[in-house]
């Protein structure tokens, strides 16, 4: 499964509306309902892409991560990992906006400290699954947004 992001007018067009938001499954798009139908709260780990392949992009991740946070209500909460090699959250599920546009800022204004040589997609998404399973209350709506150039490079399948 991969997405892809369409321009519209001056707003960052990774924020996930219907119009503004593609999913291709097998190169053939998908057509999305809603993010989230029964109107629960939200769970959101955002997966971000710091390997080198994803140097050029970084600063529209900055630019779409934030006006993200503008879209999600008050009682939806958002965990933020990141990943190259391994997978890691470095925050926590939270509802408070600003906490997550300054952890955006921090991760994505020094992504040279991590080992980003190689791409573990599967297994960064894996690792995110588990953390809403474990982390999530029960009566929220669980998402992955995964922002990645989608070059995984690690065999497939995850390590557990």
């Amino acid at each position: 499964m991969s997405s892809s992001r369409s321009e519209a007018q001056d707003k960052p067009s990774w924020v996930s509306t219907r119009c503004t938001f593609s999913v291709y499954e097998d190169n053939v798009k998908q057509v999305i309902q809603d993010f989230n139908a029964a109107g629960l709260p939200a769970s959101v780990v955002l997966l971000l892409d710091l390997s080198r392949s994803m140097d050029n992009i970084l600063p529209t991740i900055r630019d779409a991560a934030s006006a993200a946070w503008n879209r999600f209500r008050p009682d939806d909460e958002v965990a933020i990992m990141t990943f190259a090699k391994n997978a890691e959250v470095v925050q926590p599920l939270s509802n408070d906006k600003r906490l997550l546009i300054d952890q955006i800022n921090k991760i994505l204004s020094a992504p040279g400290n991590r080992d980003r040589g190689q791409t573990s997609l599967d297994e960064a998404i894996y690792k995110a699954a588990a953390y809403l399973s474990n982390s999530s209350g029960p009566k929220r709506e669980r998402s992955i947004l995964a922002i990645s150039d989608g070059q995984s490079n690690q065999e497939r399948g995850h390590s557990r």
